[in-house]
């Protein structure tokens, strides 16, 4: 299909990497163009898909350069303290990223980030899927109908407990 956007899925053999994968997968307007992702899982994964594979977005960037992968747009499903460099390491190379939550582990690393974005005119975007969840769409159909009547306030909550360790920066 000619009009398909090229994804790469960075950090691809995590637990929402492998979805992500998927998903790029079974979206026909998507083609997943290659899989960076220093694990043996992010070989097999490649390997299972027949995409080409790199251990890093170093090495998936100078492909891109000689003309080895098109990439439009890549997926940073990366540890937390990966998303701002990798982030900026991807626009400036002319690649919109898609990062996933928490943007970064701190303000100012955020902002750098966002410059980085706004200088290159490449998009960052931070995965709040959750806001493509069926039941939020079906929810917000409702308020968009009336359905619910005059709506004074809303509040949602999804609480899911990680292990500190989930948000630490590696310590090596």
């Amino acid at each position: 299909m000619a009009d398909q956007t090229s994804i790469c899925v960075v950090g691809a053999s995590g637990l929402i990497g492998v979805r992500h994968t998927q998903h790029c997968i079974d979206e026909p307007l998507v083609k997943l163009s290659c899989i960076v992702d220093p694990m043996p899982a992010g070989v097999e994964l490649a390997k299972k898909h027949n995409v080409p594979h790199f251990n890093s977005v170093d090495d998936m960037l100078a492909a891109k350069a000689a003309g080895i992968v098109t990439v439009d747009g890549a997926i940073l499903a990366t540890p937390n303290h990966t998303h701002v460099p990798l982030g900026i390491q991807l626009v400036k190379a002319g690649v919109h990223a898609l990062v996933e939550k928490p943007m970064s582990t701190d303000i100012p690393s955020g902002r750098e980030l966002v410059a980085a974005a706004n200088a290159t005119g490449f998009k960052v975007l931070v995965g709040h899927h959750r806001r493509f969840n069926p039941y939020i769409v079906a929810e917000k159909q409702q308020l968009v109908d009336g359905r619910l009547g005059k709506v004074l306030a809303v509040q949602g909550e999804w609480t899911v407990l990680k292990p500190p360790e989930y948000f630490a920066p590696p310590t090596n």
